[in-house]
Order: structure tokens, then C-alpha cells, then sequence
């Protein structure tokens, strides 16, 4: 069949779905004060046309779409799921979907709007029924899980759900209908797809834990020799595959143990210096691993990774939905998934719309500040003389009255870090800013009445919420003081994945196309929870102003394809120093006990090669009259090699016990996450 969108294989009754799925999905975006324009209604009925040959096996491939955030994605998947019940009885099989999303309450959101949408349009009589929701949350959740899920031809999971195990997926993937089963005719995944689960280590650090195991313990337990016996091996193991290649590095087996042996020695490692790397690696045993000891793109050293497929091949009716997916190097590198926009169905598409240029972006404005606003950086910005966080309040200070900012910032990753929320909502109270203060905010009900409700002035989140959520859409202005960044080893990982081999090439040209479309398409994600998400009749994202920092300025071409048209402009700082290599003065407590701590460890053996900095400052320091504070302060001089040690978690380690290590090196080493697996899926 040919329409103006190019030759079609559906039928007419299978077109039918497509054309009725856009025309609930328009006219529920109008219902929620969004009019979709010409180009925007176009590219709907393009999605809802690939989703509905993919249901019917017409398209071989996994497809991924990038629709800009807040056109109408999620809607869509609405639309399609009420078109095909309102039309069951015209088709002739029971069509199934499976709808995966990254958290609960996104599914609980699309549960509603599906049942809001299909209210709306006459159709709900035997839907709710027909609806199913998977999740273990209980009545925590807004909406309950359903039972019997296998035989509802519409079902609602999490990514972690159908990735947790290859048991979870086939159980989920599977619809019954009376005495038949097979797999359901689509999966439609929101946001974007990993293929697979990666373990991931950073290589100085998990090559000194190693060391620190092998020579911090002794072999009076003979678990804790084996435990020796076991690191030695797999220190060795690790050292060969990276002399192979020191650009790429090499496959390597570590060595085998069994499932007795390794529990025994997991227990008696608690408490041993290293011993979370180390216990971590353990369920790897006997696996191959790959490793990769370079200096990545960013100063940091390598990682020695793993992964495991969580999406089998063999699922192959999979549609993506990730407005970040152009940026994404994940998507080029994996063979098994194909862009929308290379369908031949797409064709007739793509003469009427730049998919390039979908959404206008022109009403917003980036103000970016080149800067390093990694964790660490950030951290130690906040326990010293706090810049950025005096830029961000200057910011929030300035804004006109009633108008809303979203700001995103870190979790704390460890207990002596400080929690940046607090720090800014502090900082803002002493600028004489109200963190709590709310704004009116109009919201449209289901039955199409206005309701005005609170809703906060000043929200912050932080980075792992910069997906799904539309409750920030009344901010125009979203600032990001810093943008996560994956450890190296977690990037090296998944592009291996997508690739799905471990022995494959990582140039250094590659690995920075991985980091900068991880970084653009967190920037993007994040941008788009404040009011640029919403799109105007014409086309164009409603006004923003984006507050960015970072160090890499090549990010602007990346983050400019996501958002064509958007406006940069140099964010300068109130409080921005000049840069300067010389570090700060501590303070002359600080001052004196890092001298205490060098006069004790000068004394130590050389047989001494690790310490705990709780073993460290009971020696030092037993009466308590150094602050935690201070102790902290200490202890940070020491990211660096200093007088011959350097930080390895939370012990001192000689620097000459560490293999092959630059000063250099280390100080970003710490910067990076270990990613330790869980236990179950890691067991050979």
C-alpha cells in the first residue's frame, strides 16, 4: 500500500491502527495544552507506523527512534495501546505489547494517561482488564502491580525487570491466549537501551587492592592463603593481557574458583585492606575479562571490564524511544539496531521533515562556563572557598520574580562527602533566598478543567532523575554545576557490549565520541525536564535558559545536535578564579597534623606497606583531638603520591608497592566509581 509517507506492507486494517493511534495521541497532547504542529504530527504518524509494522513482523530489525524530548513519545505508546483494543475485533489476531520503562512510576503515569486517553475516546469498556503492570513495589507505588500478566495482551515492566535475568524477560515476553503462548508481537522501550550488564574496575585500583591483599595478609587462616594464592594469580593474569597491548590491552581468564571455595574466602576478606575491590572480583572467577590499562581521554587510568547480554539476540521486535539516541556512539557501534530514519517506510517521511531540525530550539539559551564540574571537582570546590556554588546562588538571586529553576547536582558517594543539596539550599538561605518557596503552577485535569496548584521555586534533583518526570516543566532556567561522567571502565564496558565483543577495538577517537554522547545526551536529558521540553504549535521548544558547566568545550557541537538552534553565550561567574596551579593554603591545624602523620609513617618499615587511616590515626592521633573535619583534610593530601604514599579507599599505600603508577594517574583513579557486580549474574 503507498500513502504520502511511502510505500507501506501494512494493510489496510493494519494501517487503520497507525492512522487511529496518531489521532488519539494529537488529541491527547491537545487535552494536556500542547497543539502538535504539521511537522510534529508528522513524525508522530511516522512512529506510530514503525511500531505498528515492527507488532506485525513486517520490520527484521531492532529500531531505535529520536523523537525530541516532549514530543510525544510516551503519548504515543498510549495511543497505539487504545487503537489496538478499540480495533481488536477488526484485526485478525490478538496484537500483544510489552512496555518498558526505567522507573515505577513512570509505568504508573502511563497506565493512567492510557486509561485517561482511552476515557476520553469511548473506548475503555474491557481495557483495564486487558492492562497489566509489573513491579514489586507494592502498595509503595501509585498504582498496584496486576496478576496474570502473561495473559494480558498489554503489559508494563521496568528495564530492570526484563535485564535483571534472561528467566525475567522470556517470563515477561511471553503472552498466553487460552491454550497457546508465544512471544508478544512488540517491545517498546523508553529511554535508552543497554544491552548489557557491565562490571567494571578501575585498573591502578584494582591492581594495588590486589597487591595490598597479597601482601597486607598473612597465612595463618587457610582461607586468607588461598585468598593470596588467588589475588597473586589474578594479579599476574591481569599484568600479562595489559603488557599485550598498552593502547588496547588483551582478553584475559582470571583464575578459576569454586562456588565453596570463593564464599569461604569472600568471608574471610572482610575487614582486609582492599578487600571490597578484591570480594567484588571474586564472583568473576574463572571469566574472561578484558582489560585495558591506558590513560583514557579524560587522564584517568584504565579498566578491567566484563559484561554480560541482557537483551537476547533473539529479541528482535524491539522499538527504542531515546530523544538522546543521535548522539549516542552505543547505537553506531551495535549492528543489531537499526535508525528509523534508514527504514524504507520512512522514506516519503523524510522528503517532508529535517530530522535533524524537528524541533526548534532557538527560544533557548545556553550559558556555559568551561570549568571542571566533575564530582570531585565540585566536591572540593564545596569544601573550600565554594565558587560554584556562589555562582549557582548569584544565579538564582538575579532571576525575575515567580520564575522557577531547576538546579541538578551529586549524591554523596561516600560517607565524608558532603551532600551538595544541603550545601546549596545553606548557601541559598544565607544569600537570603527561600529554598522552599513554591510558585503557581495551571495544571489540566483529565475531564479538561484547570486546576492551580504549588509547586516549588527552587527544586533540586540530582543526576539519575534527569529522565521521565515532567514535574519541573514550570522552570525556565535549569542550571547543571557539573555533569556526570561514567568511570571509564563503565564507557569502555557498554561499548563492548553494543559491539557485543570483548576483544573489540578502543581507540582513543572512539572512546571520546562514547564519553562526549554519554555527557550531551545527560546534558540534554536534563535540560529537558525544565520548560524547553514543551513544544509550541510552531514547532519550537518554549523559552529556557540552560546554566552549564564543564571542561570539555567540544561538548557544544554534540549537545548542539540535540538542540538545534539553541543560542551559547559565555557564562563568566561572579566568583570564578583565575585558573592557577598552585594548590590552596590549608589551614595551620591542617597544617600540623599532616605533619604528625608524615613524621609517623617516615618511621614505619619498609616492610610496611599499607595502612587504614583508622589504624593510621589511632597511632597518630589516640586522644581524639584532631577534628573529623580535619582528619579528612589530611588524609585528601594524599590523592596524589605524597613522601612516598598515596590513598588507595581508605588506607595509605606505599607508591613504590603500586605497579607501574603516575602521580598523575591517581588523582583521577579516585575520581572513579569501582562498579561491582551483584552477585548472581557474575557466577561462572
Amino acid at each position: 500500500m503507498t500513502n504520502k509517507h511511502g510505500i507501506s506492507p501494512l494493510s489496510p486494517a493494519q494501517l487503520a491502527v497507525a492512522k487511529l493511534a496518531c489521532d488519539f495521541t494529537v488529541r491527547h497532547l491537545q487535552a494536556h495544552r500542547t497543539d502538535p504542529g504539521r511537522i510534529q504530527t508528522a513524525s508522530l504518524f511516522g512512529l506510530q507506523k514503525v511500531m505498528v509494522e515492527m507488532a506485525f513482523g513486517y520490520i527484521p530489525t531492532r529500531t531505535f527512534v529520536s523523537l525530541p524530548a516532549g514530543f510525544g513519545k510516551t503519548s504515543a505508546v498510549a495511543g497505539l495501546v487504545v487503537a489496538l483494543h478499540a480495533l481488536r475485533e477488526a484485526l485478525p489476531a490478538t496484537v500483544s505489547v510489552l512496555v518498558a520503562a526505567e522507573k515505577v512510576e513512570a509505568l504508573c503515569t502511563l497506565k493512567r494517561d492510557i486509561v485517561e486517553l482511552a476515557t476520553r475516546e469511548g473506548h475503555l469498556e474491557g481495557l483495564v482488564e486487558r492492562l497489566g503492570l509489573e513491579h514489586s513495589y507494592g502498595s509503595k507505588a501509585s498504582e498496584p502491580p496486576t496478576e496474570s500478566n502473561e495473559t494480558r495482551p498489554f503489559l508494563l515492566a521496568t528495564h530492570a525487570r526484563l535485564a535483571g535475568s534472561r528467566g525475567t524477560l522470556e517470563k515477561l515476553n511471553v503472552f498466553r491466549e487460552g491454550l497457546a503462548t508465544r512471544s508478544r508481537d512488540l517491545v517498546v522501550w523508553d529511554e535508552k537501551l543497554e544491552v548489557g550488564s557491565v562490571a567494571a574496575f578501575d585498573y591502578r585500583i584494582l591492581s594495588s587492592s590486589l597487591a595490598a591483599t597479597i601482601e597486607g595478609l598473612t597465612f595463618e587462616d587457610p582461607a586468607l592463603h588461598e585468598a593470596c594464592v588467588w589475588a597473586q594469580e589474578a594479579k599476574e593474569t591481569i599484568n600479562q593481557a595489559a603488557k599485550q597491548d598498552a593502547a588496547e590491552g588483551a582478553v584475559a581468564c582470571l583464575p578459576p574458583m569454586d562456588e565453596a571455595k570463593r564464599l569461604r574466602v569472600s568471608e574471610a576478606l572482610k575487614g582486609t585492606v582492599g578487600e571490597s575491590v578484591v570480594r567484588s572480583l571474586l564472583p568473576m572467577a574463572g571469566g574472561l575479562v578484558r582489560v585495558n590499562p591506558r590513560k583514557n581521554a579524560s587522564g584517568c587510568s584504565g579498566g578491567v571490564v566484563k559484561f554480560i547480554a541482557t537483551i537476547p539476540d533473539e529479541l528482535k521486535r524491539l522499538v527504542v524511544l531515546d530523544a538522546s539516541a543521535e548522539v549516542s556512539r552505543l547505537y553506531a557501534a551495535d549492528q543489531r539496531i537499526v535508525n528509523w530514519t534508514a527504514l524504507p517506510g520512512m522514506k516519503g517521511l523524510a522528503s517532508e521533515v529535517d530530522f535533524t531540525r524537528l524541533k526548534d530550539y532557538s527560544p533557548v539559551e545556553i550559558r556555559f562556563m568551561q570549568r571542571g564540574g566533575g564530582y570531585s571537582t565540585v566536591q572540593a570546590d564545596a569544601k573550600s572557598d565554594a565558587t560554584l556554588v556562589r555562582d549557582v546562588v548569584e544565579v538564582l538571586k538575579g532571576l525575575p520574580e515567580g520564575e522557577a529553576a531547576l538546579l541538578f547536582t551529586y549524591k554523596p558517594r561516600d560517607r565524608d562527602d558532603i551532600d551538595l543539596t544541603e550545601t546549596f539550599k545553606a548557601a541559598m538561605k544565607k544569600a537570603g533566598i527561600d529554598p522552599d518557596e513554591t510558585v503557581p503552577f495551571e495544571r489540566q485535569r483529565p475531564d479538561g478543567s484547570v486546576v492551580v496548584e504549588r509547586r516549588p521555586r527552587f527544586p533540586i534533583a540530582t543526576w539519575g532523575q534527569e529522565t521521565s518526570s515532567n514535574e519541573w516543566v514550570h522552570c525556565k532556567h535549569v542550571l547543571l554545576p557539573g555533569v556526570l561522567r561514567m568511570p571509564f571502565g563503565v564507557t569502555f564496558g557498554q561499548y563492548l557490549a553494543a559491539r557485543d565483543d570483548l576483544a573489540a577495538a578502543y581507540p582513543k577517537a572512539v572512546e571520546e565520541d562514547v564519553v562526549r554522547g554519554q555527557l550531551a545526551g545527560a546534558i540534554y536529558q536534563a535540560a529537558s525536564r525544565g520548560s524547553c521540553r514543551s513544544t509550541t504549535a510552531d514547532g519550537k521548544a518554549r523559552p529556557m535558559t540552560l546554566y552549564l558547566v564543564d571542561k570539555d568545550a567540544g561538548l557544544r557541537a554534540e549537545v548542539s545536535k540535540l538542540m538545534p538552534g539553541a543560542r551559547w553565550v559565555e557564562w563568566e561567574g561572579e566568583y570564578r578564579k583565575p585558573k592557577s596551579s598552585a594548590r590552596p593554603k590549608i589551614e595551620s591545624e591542617a597544617d600540623r597534623a599532616f605533619v604528625r602523620v608524615l613524621q609517623y609513617l617516615e618511621g614505619r618499615s619498609k616492610h610496611v606497606t599499607s595502612m587504614s587511616t583508622k589504624a593510621l590515626w589511632q597511632k597518630v592521633d589516640p586522644s581524639h583531638t584532631v577534628s573529623r573535619d580535619v582528619r579528612l583534610r589530611v588524609i585528601e593530601r594524599f590523592n596524589v603520591v605524597t613522601e612516598g604514599w598515596v590513598r588507595v579507599e581508605r588506607s595509605l599505600v606505599r607508591a613504590e608497592a603500586l605497579p607501574a603508577l603516575e602521580a598523575e594517574e591517581i588523582d583521577c583513579a579516585f575520581a572513579d566509581a569501582v562498579e561491582a557486580p551483584t552477585a548472581s549474574p557474575w557466577d561462572f
